[in-house]
């Protein structure tokens, strides 16, 4: 194999050939990393955003490389070329504050939002629009501070927040689960070399479950416990106990569930005033119109007033408050969160209709059973969730298997994977590949994992704390994908869309003329026109899906080669032309059991019959005669073509088929497309006459009942070329003619110069 290593303009640099250890590693929310190794005999230096382009896609280099000398004319390269996923961890997510890009911001909102911000900063840094949001899971606001981020770290962060996994499918990036496509079938024997089990290190596993609910409104004194239990005091749950019993603690997935009242903001005010600093800050204050009591009456002993904000620029965030009775409002405490001069309130600001939680208060006794069954209801979510298979099946392919089967895999690609050993009760699992390390020479000779969750490393590992039980039953598609402009080269995906323009430009259309770039695949056929069959009446054209056509006309302005041609008022041979009792085309031939099936039409009866002596011609790819001389059997060969003799012992039921034996001695069997004659019958008499014409004679045969043709009992009549026929001792010279038998209803005159010599009855001279 030879790849081309280009340049940033896209000019090429180097042809190499990879050594055997070059490998492409690729992974789930991981870096795509094409390892090559090679030999060049001068030096080229590879810089920065050289490139290859590898099975589809396209591998960078993110920094100079300096190759080893390893003579005075070899130099040694063992370099990597990293993917899309790595290429875009040079981009800072940037986001615009008072006209400026800034690194340091936090962002409240929707995991789309969060994604069509990270889009945007790639297309800023790579100086395009071809990017594309494509598909993204609905979630509630999710925040994410982005301090110095770059965008393949920002990706890995909303997918934690989100629970799920962020990928890329050409330019288009997705946060949803990474699975896609037909079930691919995969076994030990089966593409597969051997399978062998490892499991997730990053998963949890678990059979007994102690879910912790959260303290938060919660009067022991009235509630009789310090935190939230499930309906009728549950300490824990279990499934899968067959695996034995394996605990597990979890808190963190469930601090969003405790008995509240969601509020409403109304009137929202600030005041500016001077701090210990003397510097102005200000003070933010809102009413809630439908709060009907004085949560300064609520308060739990020890605790402070807290707010947490549901929806809004501040959604996620949590503020100690005061509340002033008197004016009914509540006074949040000011936050400088970034070690800076910025504040919340203040560079995000609630707003009227904002939903937001007050807590650290006790609640009426109606609220505590409403948090226990939502307590409950996330708990079962969560132990669906974790019912995943956490084993990592690893296995090594079988290229030759998947090459047969025009098997191609990818990261995400869904597998059918059959082991009745690892799988003993139903024999298989489906799931999807989480990573692939290939080799480059052989890319279907490759090293696999197989696993229902992402196992990736470094910063890409997937935290297992969540902060809202809720995103678990978050399934649905936000918003629409982004679109593809009509200018824009982005790679089309499952997840995004065409505009009308892109669509007009890419797909053929139905009703205008149109021209087609590309190739492309009819598989059941093609109709032409008002298409009806027939050779009297018939209209259009028609192509089926295994290649007969059927038109009205056919100019040809080169030439035509076919194996058969068949015309109404003129025969053009090129070899013999027979007339003969029986003949036939060959479909197909089984040569191992020596089976010929005949090509016939529609009503057509087989003519062949037991003990028929058949020779047919057919010019084959080797064995082709390359002179032309009598053979055995009395027949001239045609050089470039093979002859085969055959004669059916069996005629199959179909009415199409026989079992034949070869001409003893023979080797060369009846073929797809050949043409035959039968020339005799070894013991019926009605079959033992035939004619055939070559270009310089005629002959008629009778009597044959052999393999070979015997000039004294079976040549009855030959008409052209004699010379060298030789019956009863006799050998003729030129060109003549000879018969059995000569009947004259008129007279014979010979020609000027001729001779006059005319054999009688008894070898005497006269007339």
């Amino acid at each position: 194999m030879e790849l081309n290593i280009y340049n940033k303009e896209g000019q090429l640099k180097a042809t190499v050939s990879p050594a055997d250890s070059s490998t492409l590693a690729e992974g789930l929310m991981a870096d795509y990393i094409l390892s090559l190794s090679f030999v060049l005999f001068d030096r080229v230096q590879l810089d920065v955003n050289d490139y290859v382009d590898f099975l589809g896609k396209r591998y960078r280099m993110l920094e100079p490389y300096i190759p080893n000398q390893k003579s005075t004319i070899e130099w040694s390269y063992n370099t990597k070329f990293y993917g899309i996923e790595s290429v875009i961890r040079r981009a800072l997510c940037l986001k615009t504050v008072d006209n400026e890009l800034n690194p340091v911001f936090s962002l409240t909102a929707p995991a789309i939002e969060q994604v069509r911000l990270v889009v945007e900063n790639i297309n800023r840094v790579m100086g395009t629009t071809d990017w594309k949001v494509g598909e993204v899971i609905a979630t509630d606001n999710l925040t994410i501070d982005y301090n110095g981020t770059y965008c393949n770290d920002a990706l890995a962060s909303i997918a934690t927040a989100a629970e799920t996994e962020w990928w890329i499918d050409g330019l288009t990036v997705n946060l949803c689960r990474c699975e896609y496509g037909e079930l691919i079938e995969l076994g030990y024997g089966s593409g597969l070399k051997e399978i062998t089990l490892d499991t997730n290190e990053n998963a949890k596993f678990f059979t007994r479950l102690f879910p912790m609910g959260s303290n938060r409104n919660i009067d022991p004194k009235k509630y009789g416990s310090s935190r939230l239990h499930l309906p009728g005091g549950v300490k824990y749950l279990e499934q899968n106990t067959h695996y034995g019993i394996i605990e597990h603690y979890e808190e963190a997935a469930f601090t969003a569930i405790y008995p509240r009242r969601v509020g409403k903001v109304g009137v929202v005010r600030k005041e500016t005033k001077t701090g210990e600093n003397k510097k102005p800050f200000d003070i933010y204050y809102f009413t809630d119109p439908e709060l009907n009591f004085n949560p300064n009456e609520y308060v739990i002993a020890g605790l402070i007033k807290q707010i947490v904000f549901e929806t809004g620029d501040l959604a996620g965030r949590d503020f100690e408050v005061n509340y002033h009775a008197d004016k009914k409002e509540f006074e949040i405490i000011t936050q400088w969160p970034y070690d800076n001069e910025m504040q919340l309130p203040g560079a995000l600001v609630m707003k009227p209709g904002d939903d937001y939680i007050l807590y650290n208060i006790t609640m009426p006794t109606e609220y505590y059973a409403l948090a226990e069954t939502e307590f409950e209801t996330a708990v079962a979510e969560y132990m669906n969730k974790n019912k995943l298979d956490k084993s990592v099946y690893k296995a090594p392919t079988d290229y030759i298997d998947l090459s047969k089967r025009n098997v191609s895999l990818s990261v995400g690609q869904r597998i059918h994977l059959v082991s009745d050993k690892y799988f003993p009760s139903i024999g298989y699992r489906d799931s999807r590949i989480t990573k692939i390390t290939r080799k480059v020479n052989e890319p279907l000779s490759a090293d696999i994992e197989i696993s229902d969750l992402a196992n990736p490393g470094g910063k890409a590992v997937m935290e297992q704390g969540v902060k809202d039980a809720k995103h678990y039953a978050q399934a649905a598609l936000s918003g629409l994908p982004d679109m593809i402009k009509s200018w824009e080269n982005t790679p089309e995906s499952d997840s995004n869309l065409y505009t009308a323009k892109k669509s007009v430009r890419s797909f053929v259309s139905r009703l205008l003329n149109d021209v087609v770039a590309g190739l492309i695949t009819f598989l059941k056929g093609i109709k032409i026109g008002h298409f009806v069959s027939g050779s009297v009446g018939g209209t259009g054209a028609y192509i089926n899906e295994r290649g007969y056509a059927e038109m009205q006309g056919l100019r040809l302005n080169e030439f035509l080669e076919v194996p058969e041609l068949r015309f109404n008022r003129i025969d053009v041979v090129s070899g013999e032309l027979w007339n003969a009792i029986a003949f036939g085309i060959i479909e197909s031939v089984n040569t191992l059991d020596q089976i010929a099936t005949l090509k016939l039409e529609s009503g057509e009866l087989r003519s062949v019959r037991l003990n028929d002596f058949a020779r047919g011609l057919f010019h084959n790819l080797v064995g082709n005669a390359t002179i032309s001389e009598t053979d055995g059997c009395g027949f001239l060969t045609i050089p470039g073509f093979s002859t085969a003799y055959f004669s059916p012992t069996k005629l199959l039921a179909d009415g199409k088929s026989f079992q034949y034996e070869l001409k003893p001695g023979t080797k060369v069997h009846p073929c797809k497309a050949m043409k035959f004659a039968v020339y005799g019958n070894a013991t019926d008499k009605s079959r033992q006459a035939s004619a055939y014409a070559t270009r310089t004679y005629q002959r008629y045969l009778v009597g044959v009942n052999t393999w070979e043709i015997d000039p004294n009992r079976n040549i009855s009549a030959q008409y052209g070329d004699v010379e060298g026929l030789t019956i009863n001792g006799y050998t003729m010279h030129g060109t003549g003619s000879y018969q059995s038998n000569g009947y004259f209803a008129g007279y014979i005159q010979f020609t000027p110069e001729q001779k006059d010599e005319l054999k009688g009855e008894n070898g005497k001279d006269g007339y």
